[in-house]
């Protein structure tokens, strides 16, 4: 695990996407996001991963 920054919530980093939640949970399965850490049934995304991903959109 890497420190990039701030973690974010799904709800945040779908937010900063643009895409819904259920679009985040897409993005995962697909490998093309990877969250920065599961807590239970909570992940939590790296800020800086997200606005990479944005970035290459």
């Amino acid at each position: 695990m890497t420190n990039q920054g701030n973690l974010l919530t799904s709800t945040q980093a779908a937010k900063i996407l643009k895409v819904s939640r259920q679009g985040l949970a897409y993005l995962v399965d697909k490998g093309k996001v990877k969250p920065e850490r599961v807590v239970g049934r909570y992940k939590l995304f790296s800020e800086a991963e997200i606005l990479a991903f944005k970035a290459k959109r």
